[in-house]
């Protein structure tokens, strides 16, 4: 019998598909069976749980035939880890990768070949040996599938092509007892006495069957996997060999996170912004492969919300992580990270992490050095994260940068620190200082646009997505599987016709496809659908606002949806979906419980669960997504959701749509109301406690406190027992005005005004009180910039020049000079006895730290206004620190050209006699002013100053190009 292969095995990953259509095709030649259509095949569970359903199918076709209760047996026990193997692979192939669709199909040519038997004995013992045979081949394929480290290519490429060949072995096996059992009595008694002559029933089955190729082609593949482990344990070996003296120790690495503390580079629906396979079109493109194999460049892919430019950015990641020859640190800006909401740090704090605990040595040395013995990166700025990451792209060696979705930062974020921080890539890279390729994806905002096309040597590989004759036919093939597995009511050709209009509607759009189709799902007649496909929604906005217009029930179920909305929109950090759950359920403004009569609404709808129960009362606007721990959150679909939710486009729109329209701060009131409730003493929240005891604080703010007045009065007063048992659990200790100062804190001054009126406690008593860390009410209001809250304490007793009783022992004039509170040093000054004193005021020492007056603070912190206002009232620029530091040193060391400026306009009026380190800073403004010469500019704010004051940079007697060694003041 000759034997024809499918395929060679040098299949690669993508032609999977076709490689298992054509074998099913040759099996039907061989056995003429169409198995995809047997009942046989197809009696077996789609998704079984374990091998036990599969066997108990398989004894149920087999137990009418006399010879399986005699024979079957010893085929049940050889057959049971075969069905194990293909069900973990089936498994496997479902939670990871598409490549290998062979598991069910398997199963079903399993039962065939045994249904073909018809009972007789020896076809039983030859099928079994065939089964002990197999298992030898599979077991390798189970070995790799328990590992949880995903496959090659070139290896998932041999196991799939194993699993072929023992596909068409069942084939070949099938058509031998098919023939047997149909041919003449003649030809069962021959082969009765070649299997009882012989008892090697394997040998005989591949005899008869011709099936010598298919065990010559497991064979090959078997070394082929050899050759390839050994090549990849090879290459492992090297690695370690190589990075042997680099390891970082678990301590080392906590320590660094607890730095830098980066936030989560990838975002809690990651999963689904993966899809194995997809956008090979793009990495097979000569542009990215021209890229991926440059020294230096960025590519920009751009393209409309839910163009799945986070899923080909998966996928370029995956093909970049194959190259461990290179650095690589990726970030997802993903909207719903309050982290990144928040703050710009974030991801240039993830991105120093990723680099510097790589496989650099020379980073992770870096690093390790840079943050000495800090615990925390509060001290660091912007700038010095910034100047930290250029550091680490110095280090020689290949690095890669994947940033997604850069839109998803506020616009004035990308003003102040996105594009400054793009700007300082291109200068390095267009001095050949780095190694660096960058690799970013966004919607084509107009900021982001102007930005890549005001640099254009920037961008050197660049993609509109939605013009991409290969995304479109990606998305075609997408909306045809997608129709073909959903439930919309078309006849077979009437689904060609809506995928063209889908396609040619969806404008590159795979989140708008979905959301059509969801659409079409929900309606029962057939010319419901075919009307609704002709009158489609152009584009996010118009689905979304079909959404909203769909008739509710009653405005109460408006107001829970819109709670939800809310609530999904001002948490600070992803609601779990039993927490949304109780935001739907309860109305914060009344108290009042509707959860009973909600689970009645359940039982009569049979949403007995929250997912339903939400999904069934909100606009099909939210996605519920299990996090790695198991725990189900509830976000947005996409970030332009919520750009359409606080849109005025919105609340122009037809009701019942335009009553969703929410805005920033009626969201974050209504959050504020659910946690002030969860915290009073007899609250009924229970789930929402442990939100509130972590948020409260950052919901409430003076722009609503009127409007939150009587649950503060409750919750925040002297003497409450709530807020004491919160404080101590947040704080580990409190007292009786522990109240009275986290109002100030906040910036309440409603709340701390009644406090201070309460005829029982006169204000005197507490007002200078202070805090477990030694912080006064107005160092604390201080410390947030509450101007108001300030004037109000000062007014009411305040010491301005009270220092804080802790190690620390700064001013409040200390903490406004570093956060950069202009007004608030105006009204210390103002409200100060001795403003000279308190501008001279030093902080305490403290093991070689410390001693410094307000102006070293704002020097270092680059506020040039406000040293400006404190030399103006008596701040010495000259004023030594622990380490004999001056404001005019800290400046310059942090390269804060225009603060020095000013100090040497102030230091110039009178022509004081020369300070000590008068060499050192001269030697120290020579080599930035001889740094700026070697650049493209030639000139720059150093060299300017050195000019501008030349008088004030004679050159001594001594000058050397060598620096001076530092001068220590006697004491």
């Amino acid at each position: 019998m000759a034997f024809r292969s499918p395929s060679q095995p040098t299949t690669s990953p993508r032609d999977f598909a076709d490689l298992w259509d054509k074998s099913i095709g040759l099996y039907e030649q061989d056995t003429g069976i169409k198995l995809l259509a047997s009942p046989i095949a197809n009696a077996f569970p789609s998704r079984p749980e374990s091998a036990n359903a599969v066997m108990d199918q398989i004894v149920k076709q087999n137990e009418v035939f006399e010879a399986f209760h005699k024979s079957g047996k010893k085929v049940l026990v050889v057959l049971r880890p075969v069905v194990d193997i293909i069900i973990l692979a089936k498994t496997y192939v479902e939670g990871a990768a598409s490549a290998i669709p062979g598991g069910q199909i398997i199963l079903g040519a399993i039962g065939v070949l045994l249904e073909a038997t018809k009972g007789v004995s020896r076809l039983y013992d030859a099928v079994a040996s065939l089964f002990r045979k197999v298992k030898d081949y599979l077991t390798r394929v189970a070995i790799h599938f328990r590992v949880s480290t995903p496959l090659s290519e070139p290896l998932l490429d041999i196991l799939a092509n194993t699993m072929v060949q023992v596909f068409h072995l069942f084939a070949l096996a099938t058509k031998y007892c098919n023939s047997v059992v149909g041919s003449d009595s003649c030809m069962k008694r021959c082969a009765r006495v070649v299997f009882r002559r012989t008892k090697d029933y394997f040998r005989v089955l591949v005899h008869k069957t011709g099936a010598q190729g298919i065990l010559d082609n497991l064979e090959e593949l078997t070394e082929r996997e050899r050759l390839l482990l050994a090549a990849d344990t090879n290459a492992t070996i090297r690695e370690v060999k190589r990075d042997v003296s680099f390891i970082c120790a678990e301590t080392a690495i906590s320590a660094l996170r607890s730095w830098l503390r980066p936030p989560q580079p990838r975002p809690a629906d990651y999963d689904k912004k993966r899809k194995h396979g997809s956008c090979q079109w793009f990495i097979n493109d000569e542009r990215f492969q021209q890229w991926k194999t440059s020294k230096g460049g960025v590519y920009w892919v751009y393209g409309n919300a839910g163009a799945g430019k986070s899923v080909l950015c998966s996928a370029v990641l995956d093909t970049l992580s194959m190259d461990k020859a290179q650095l690589l640190a990726y970030f997802y800006v993903d909207y719903s990270n309050i982290q990144q909401r928040e703050g710009w740090d974030g991801l240039v704090s993830s991105l120093i992490f990723q680099l510097g605990t790589g496989s650099s040595e020379a980073c992770y040395k870096y690093l390790v050095e840079k943050r000495g013995g800090r615990v925390s990166r509060d001290s660091l700025t912007s700038d010095q994260l910034l100047d930290m990451f250029v550091d680490l792209l110095l280090i020689p060696g290949p690095t890669v940068v994947v940033i997604d979705a850069l839109d998803e930062f506020p616009q004035d974020m990308r003003q102040d620190h996105l594009f400054p921080f793009l700007k300082r890539l291109h200068s390095n890279l267009e001095t050949g200082n780095v190694e660096l390729r960058l690799f970013i994806t966004s919607r084509p905002e107009s900021d982001i646009q102007h930005f890549m096309t005001e640099f254009p040597s920037f961008v050197t590989h660049q993609l509109d997505l939605d013009s991409a004759q290969q995304h479109r036919g990606e998305l075609a093939e997408y909306v045809a599987v997608q129709l073909a597995a959903s439930r919309v009511n078309l006849r077979q050709s009437a689904k060609k016709d809506a995928q063209a209009i889908l396609v040619e509607k969806a404008n590159g759009m795979f989140l708008w496809v979905d959301l059509q189709l969801r659409r079409l799902e929900g309606l029962v007649d057939e010319k419901d659908v075919e009307d609704t496909l002709q009158k489609l929604p152009i584009g996010l906005e118009a689905t979304y606002q079909r959404i909203l217009e769909i008739p509710s029930s009653s405005d109460a179920s408006i107001k829970r949806a819109r709670r939800v909305l809310e609530g999904v929109m001002s948490a600070k950090r992803l609601l779990s979906l039993v927490e949304v759950l109780e935001i739907y359920s309860v109305d914060p403004e009344s108290a009042a419980d509707m959860r009973s009569s909600i689970a009645e609404q359940s039982d009569e709808t049979e949403d007995k669960d929250p997912e339903s129960v939400i999904l069934r009362g909100c606009p099909g606007l939210l996605d519920i997504v299990s996090l790695d721990e198991g725990e189900k959150v509830v976000q947005f679909i996409h970030l332009s959701v919520q750009e359409y939710l606080t849109s005025p486009k919105l609340l122009r729109a037809n009701p019942p749509a335009c009553e969703y329209g929410i805005d920033a701060k009626s969201a974050n009131l209504t959050l504020a109301r659910f946690s002030l409730r969860a915290l009073a003493p007899e609250s009924t929240f229970a789930v929402l406690r442990p939100y509130a005891d972590a948020y409260w604080d950052q919901h409430v703010s003076p722009s609503n406190e009127g409007a939150l007045s009587t649950l503060l009065g409750q919750f925040l007063h002297i003497g409450s027992a709530s807020f004491t048992r919160w404080a101590d659990a947040r704080f580990g200790r409190s007292d009786e005005y522990s109240a009275f100062r986290y109002a100030a804190k906040l910036g309440l001054c409603q709340r701390v005004g009644i406090m201070l009126k309460d005829p029982k406690v006169p204000p005197s008593t507490f007002v200078n009180t202070c805090d477990e860390y030694g912080h006064a009410a107005l160092y604390l209001a201080v410390g947030e910039g509450h101007t108001d809250m300030c004037l109000l304490l000062i007014n009411s007793g305040a010491l301005v020049d009270q220092k804080s009783y802790n190690m620390k022992g700064d001013f409040p004039l200390h903490r406004a000079a570093w956060d950069g509170h202009l007004d608030i040093i105006r009204l210390l000054l103002e409200h100060s006895q001795d403003r000279v004193a308190l501008c001279d005021a030093r902080e305490n020492g403290r093991a070689g730290q410390g001693m410094q007056t307000a102006l070293h603070k704002a020097a270092e912190a680059g506020h040039v206004e406000i040293c400006r206002l404190l030399i103006d009232n008596g701040a010495r620029i000259d004023a030594f620190d622990s380490q004999y530091t001056t404001p005019l040193i800290c400046a310059l060391r942090s390269r804060r050209p225009n603060i020095v400026r000013v100090m040497l306009e102030h230091r110039a009026k009178d022509k004081p006699q020369p300070e000590i380190f008068d060499e050192r800073l001269q030697w120290e403004f020579r080599s930035r002013a001889d740094a700026e010469k070697t650049s493209a500019a030639r000139s720059g704010p150093w060299s300017t100053l050195m000019t501008d004051f030349a008088t004030q940079f004679e050159v001594s007697s001594n000058e050397s190009d060598t620096e001076p060694s530092k001068s220590v003041p006697s004491a």
